[in-house]
């Protein structure tokens, strides 16, 4: 059996909302492997950098992934099927999903390592 890759991210202490202000700063470093990055996603944490301290540029520690959000009007209110059938999303993606804003949908690419240089980030 084949173990899946984990991924090692900034994930909320407690599921977030539009209206918290400061919710998304308090981060903890967290490695998950993607059943539990679903489960967390799907109750609402939000998913950020690695940092050390406040969530803000100046403390960034580093990232093992790339997210593209997309703001697809033209696809409807679900354009996931569309990027699915992407060849560069099959080939690279980790984990594609819906946010709760229609029309929205995040592609989240693991990366091999984590970058540690916020400029090249």
């Amino acid at each position: 059996m084949v173990t899946p890759a984990k991924i090692r991210l900034g994930v909320s202490k407690k599921p977030v909302s539009r209206e918290s202000k400061t919710a998304y700063k308090q981060i903890e470093h967290r490695t998950v492997a993607i059943d539990e990055l679903v489960g967390l996603i799907q109750s609402g944490h939000a998913l950020g950098a690695i940092c050390a301290g406040d969530h803000v540029y100046e403390n960034f520690i580093g990232r093992q992934d790339i997210q593209l959000d997309i703001d697809a009007s033209d696809f409807g209110d679900n354009p996931i099927p569309y990027f699915l059938n992407h060849l560069f999303v099959k080939q690279n993606g980790y984990l594609i999903y819906r946010t709760r804003t229609p029309g929205h949908c995040r592609i989240m690419f693991r990366l091999s390592k984590q970058i540690t240089n916020p400029v090249q980030y």
